[in-house]
Parts: structure tokens; C-alpha cells; sequence
């Protein structure tokens, strides 16, 4: 930035007006402008090419040079040297357009200039040639504001203005102007600062005020203002009216009511370690010493979002809460406690951050975030076990050790050699039944202390796996499944479902089994939509295991429909019900005879009586 772009860069004596430093320091040429490089040369070169559109639109978040912008555009317009895009800054013109006091240059507060008659005079006004200079420019800040009215009474001078006449509107939220507005100027969106350039502007900024400031202090000024350069220079000014000749990190945090990085590094260890009580009771100590729960769990998602950044492998650069210094270590913190948990944990800290805002309980609800982030299990095994049956990878093995009844309770997969690895480990009871010889044979000697541990052949296991079966089922009180008991087992788990999956498999035809544990139920032709339903896979899984348990082994249920064609039955006319009583009495009286007479006699219908059969 040169001497000649700043409006006041000595710091003011005393006794002079004092100039804060965002308007002692604002840009005035589009070379000093920070952050918009390609909204600059854009409008450098539609000057340099004399190719100046009627009517501008910028849009952007607040604090990231609309209004500079719009004021360098003016004073390039209608310098004396110029149209030129780099405005000299020294002429009469260029002065008071710096200052806000040009007559041609006129700075409108859509916010409080929002109504038709403020743009009928407006109207009124444009047709006046400027005064000195070459264009009458209108900046309109805030253009969002005006009303649907005020908009309307624009569009006609907006799209065909006198020649002299220069149109830039700025605004934070062009959603909510209309579209014949848009269409009629040329729109510059203007982005959120990037830190680094915040940074290198704070520098410059505390050098001219003959103020040190340690480099991690100005980051922090820099991520506080979230890309806004205005409201970072406004923190800026803070400080310097806060502290003395220097600016260091206590000050920053002391004045954001901010922890210390020793201070986060302490909960994220009990975080990490899910230690819920020891990070309440840190949190309790950062309150102590005033610091804003809000602002402490705003540090705390943004050491998170570092972690999740530097877990899915991302470079350093790309750190804004932690020092690159430290990524290594962060790097390791985030791979022990998982991709998944550290995402888990940016969605509960931003939800409380959003809820605390809203609610006069900030420390309770900042509180249950972090004892949820101290609960969170290991969702990152979780996510590999997933990615693994996606990839079509064998699972993990597990040990297949079993204990035999009358052997010690623990046992260690060690006791089996890796080189046994095709015997099987028999777990059932021994029954009273079992030749005793067959079992010595078959079961190593071993003293008395040592577990016993039966080894099998896989040839001897594949002969006695149809008797094991057997022995299981009649351990867990099974029915075998064969064609004489198939309908009572399955009648036995109908009665035992009254939800629409029991209702749609009672009108069954018939029930056979069509091979060992194959159960097949067929359904006559006029049910089809019921077997469709009962063939999903919910219902059909459902009713498997309810003959599993029945059978006491694994039973596969399959559904026929039969080729039979129901015989349509002669349908009786439904037969007429009988009158109530109060039918018959209203009906009765409604007949001439019956008014005439109970006229007559002063009478009333009581009851009446339907005529016998043979009754005229």
C-alpha cells in the first residue's frame, strides 16, 4: 500500500478527531485491494477499454471491500486525469470522493432510502448533468432493503439511464432482489478473504503504527474475522486501545475470551481419552477465568476439523486452528481416534454451537456436547468392518475354542498347536449314552488340571454331523420335520402371529416338506398377492426363524402357487333386514287414514304389528 492510498496513516495526536484504522487504512486503487484480484482487473480493464457498463451489482459477506470498490470505480471514472484505472488520488475529485463529500458521488443507505417517494426523487434527480465531474455516480449500499415498490419505480431509469449517470449497488444478500433488477446490471460477486492476506495486512498495519505483534496473534485476529477484513482491522483496534506496544497471544485471548492452546490441548487429551468427568471439570476451570463457552467450543470444532483434515491425508497448509509445527502430532491423534469419531464429534459440536445460540443455558447444553463426544464408541471399526464387506474381503478370523462340560471355565487359544488347524473342537455335553471306548479313542489323555480338549478327524465330524443335529434338537426340545408333522409346526407358529404376515399365511392349501428341513407351503391361485407379500425377504426371513426355533435346526421355507382355478360361486342376493319399530311407527303415520284417525280420537301410535303370513 503506497503513503498516497491512505487517508490518515499516521496515528492522530490527542488533540485531532481520531480516524479508527478501517477507514485510515481502506484501499484506494484497485491495486490495494486485498483478496478480489479478479473483480479488480475485471473493472481495470472494462475502464482501460472504454467498455464501462450503467449499472453495477457487487455482492459478497460484509467487510470484504463492496464500497471500496465502488468508490475506487468512481474515482477512476471522474479523476482529472483520467478515465483512467489507476486514479491519482491527489486531484480535487479524487480527495472528496475519499472522504465522502463529492457532489457528484452520491452514497445512498438503501437501508433507510427504501421507499418509492426516496427513488421518485431520485428519478428526478439523474436527469441534472454532474456538477464538475464527467458522471454522476449513485452508490447504493444495503440495496437489498428497498421495497418491491421502490424496485419497480427503478427499472425504467435502470435500464435506460442518461449517458452521464453510473449505477453500483452493493449488497449482502442478492437473493432477495428481484430478477429485473438483476438482469439489467453487470454482477460482481466479491469472496471472504483468505487468512493469509488478513494476515499480511494486519502486519503492515501494526508496523505504520509503530506496534510489535507476535505472528500466532494476528492468525488468531485473522480466523476470528472469518474472511472479513473489516471486521478483522475492527479487532485490530481493540487491541491497540487494549494493550501497550506489543500484541501477543494472552492479549488476543484474553480479549476474545478465548482459551489458551495449553488450555485445549488438556480437554482434547480428555476427550480423547473419553475421561467425561476430568473434561468437565477443565471446562469448569476455563469458565473460571471468563472464558466464553461459546468461543471455547468454536476452538474446540475447529481443532477437530484440523484433525479431520489432517486424517483424510490433506496438507498442512490447509491447517487454520492448529500450527503447522504441530500437525505430526495432531496427525497421530486423529488416526488413533478414527476418521469416523472425529466427524461424529464435528457434527455434535456444531449442533450445540447452533442450539447455544439460541437458548439462556449455553454452559449446559455446551456440557452434554462434550460428555456425547466423551461417549462416542469406536465407530472407526465399525466403518472398516463396513468397508471390508463392501470390498468383498474374508472377515477377520475369530477363535473357534470351545469348552467341554467338566473342563475349566477360561481357556486360552494358545491350547490348540496352529498346525491342528483342520481338527474340530467339540463342545456338546457328554451323554450317558456314548460309548465310552469310542470317546477315549477319540480324546487325548490329559491330567486332570489341564483343559480338556476333544480333537476330531474332518471325516469322523462329517459322519456325526446328522447325529449331532439330532442330539441339539432334542437338547433344546425341537420337533423333527417330516411330512406327518409338518402342518402342526407350522400351525403352531401361526397361532402364535397376529400381525398381516400371520393373516396373509393362514389360507395356506397344503403343508409338505420337500427334502430334510425343507418346508413348502403352496397357496391356491386366487392368493397370489399373498404369497408375493409373504415371499419378501422380511416376512419370509421372520417365518424361518420361527421354524428354526420350532425345529431346533435351520429350516428352508419355500412358497408355491397352484394352478387351480377357484369356482365362482352363485352369490344369494343379500337378504332384506327386517324394519325396526321406529321405521314401522314413522311409516305408519305417515298414512292418510292413520293422521285422520289419530285426529280423530286424540290418539298416538305405540306399536305396531307386522301382518301374519296369509294376512291380507
Amino acid at each position: 500500500m503506497t503513503d498516497e492510498g491512505l487517508e490518515n496513516a499516521e496515528p492522530s495526536s490527542p488533540n485531532d478527531q481520531y480516524v479508527v484504522v478501517a477507514r485510515r487504512y481502506r484501499p484506494q486503487s484497485f491495486e490495494e485491494l486485498v483478496g478480489q484480484h479478479q473483480v479488480a482487473q475485471a473493472l481495470k480493464n472494462a475502464i482501460e477499454r472504454g467498455r464501462v457498463g450503467h449499472a453495477y451489482l457487487f455482492t459478497g459477506a460484509r467487510g470484504v471491500g463492496k464500497t471500496s470498490s465502488a468508490r475506487i470505480l468512481a474515482k477512476a471514472l471522474n479523476c482529472q486525469r483520467g478515465p483512467t484505472a489507476t486514479p491519482c488520488n491527489e486531484c480535487d475529485i479524487c480527495r472528496s470522493v475519499t472522504i465522502g463529500e463529492d457532489v457528484d458521488v452520491l452514497e445512498i443507505d438503501g437501508a433507510s432510502n427504501r421507499g418509492i417517494e426516496e427513488i421518485r426523487q431520485l428519478r428526478s434527480n439523474v436527469n441534472i448533468r454532474p456538477s464538475r465531474a464527467r458522471f454522476k455516480v449513485y452508490i447504493i449500499d444495503e440495496v437489498h432493503m428497498f421495497t418491491k415498490e421502490a424496485f419497480n419505480a427503478l427499472l425504467k431509469t435502470l435500464e435506460e439511464p442518461p449517458e452521464h449517470v453510473k449505477f453500483i449497488f452493493c449488497t449482502t444478500d442478492p437473493e432477495k432482489i428481484p430478477i429485473t433488477v438483476l438482469s439489467r446490471c453487470q454482477r460482481f460477486d466479491f469472496g471472504g478473504i483468505r487468512m493469509d492476506e488478513i494476515v499480511s495486512r494486519l502486519a503492515y498495519i501494526v508496523e505504520n503504527e509503530g506496534v510489535k505483534a507476535e505472528p500466532e496473534a494476528l492468525r488468531l485476529l485473522a480466523r476470528k474475522a472469518n474472511g472479513s477484513m473489516r471486521d478483522s482491522q475492527s479487532l485490530l483496534e481493540q487491541l491497540l486501545a487494549f494493550g501497550g506496544k506489543e500484541i501477543t497471544v494472552p492479549d488476543v485471548n484474553q480479549m476474545l475470551g478465548a482459551a489458551g492452546s495449553e488450555q485445549i490441548a488438556v480437554i482434547m487429551s480428555g476427550l480423547a481419552a473419553r475421561d467425561a468427568a476430568g473434561v468437565l471439570a477443565q471446562f469448569d476451570h476455563a469458565l473460571t477465568r471468563g472464558i466464553d463457552p461459546g468461543q471455547l467450543i468454536e476452538q474446540l470444532l475447529g481443532f477437530f476439523r484440523d484433525m479431520m483434515t489432517l486424517a483424510v491425508g490433506a496438507d498442512a497448509s490447509l491447517l487454520q486452528t492448529v500450527l503447522p509445527a504441530d500437525a505430526e502430532n495432531i496427525a497421530a491423534v486423529a488416526r488413533n481416534y478414527g476418521l469416523a469419531n472425529v466427524m461424529a464429534a464435528v457434527q455434535i459440536l456444531d449442533d450445540a454451537l447452533v442450539r447455544m445460540q439460541r437458548s439462556a443455558h449455553a454452559r449446559i447444553l455446551a456440557e452434554m456436547a462434550l460428555v456425547r463426544v466423551c461417549q462416542l464408541e469406536d465407530l472407526q471399526s465399525v466403518a472398516d468392518l463396513v468397508e471390508t464387506i463392501r470390498s468383498g474381503k474374508p472377515l477377520p478370523a475369530r477363535p473357534a475354542i470351545q469348552v467341554i462340560a467338566g473342563a475349566p471355565a477360561v481357556m486360552h487359544a494358545a491350547a490348540v498347536p496352529t498346525s491342528q488347524a483342520p481338527a474340530a473342537v467339540a463342545s456338546r455335553p457328554v451323554e450317558s449314552s456314548v460309548d465310552h471306548a469310542s470317546a477315549s479313542s477319540a480324546t487325548p489323555e490329559m491330567g486332570s488340571s489341564g483343559p480338556a480338549v476333544a480333537v476330531a478327524s474332518p471325516t469322523s465330524v462329517a459322519e456325526s454331523a446328522p447325529e449331532r443335529a439330532a442330539e441339539a434338537r432334542e437338547s433344546s426340545g425341537g420337533i423333527a420335520l417330516t411330512d406327518s408333522t409338518a402342518k402342526n409346526i407350522w400351525e403352531g407358529i401361526l397361532s402364535d402371529m397376529s400381525d398381516l404376515v400371520g393373516e396373509y399365511a393362514r389360507p395356506y392349501k397344503s403343508v409338505a416338506t420337500s427334502g430334510p428341513n425343507r418346508l413348502v407351503v403352496s397357496f391356491s391361485a386366487a392368493y397370489n398377492t399373498q404369497v408375493e407379500f409373504l415371499k419378501r425377504p422380511a416376512a419370509k426371513t421372520r417365518l424361518e426363524r420361527m421354524l428354526t426355533e420350532a425345529v431346533g435346526d435351520t429350516v428352508v421355507l419355500e412358497f408355491r402357487v397352484l394352478d387351480d382355478v377357484p369356482v365362482a360361486t352363485k352369490q344369494e342376493p343379500p337378504k332384506k333386514s327386517a324394519p325396526s319399530t321406529g321405521q314401522m311407527i314413522r311409516k305408519v303415520q305417515q298414512n292418510q287414514l292413520v293422521q285422520q284417525a289419530l285426529e280423530m280420537f286424540g290418539a298416538e301410535v305405540t306399536s305396531v304389528r307386522a301382518p301374519e303370513s296369509g294376512d291380507s
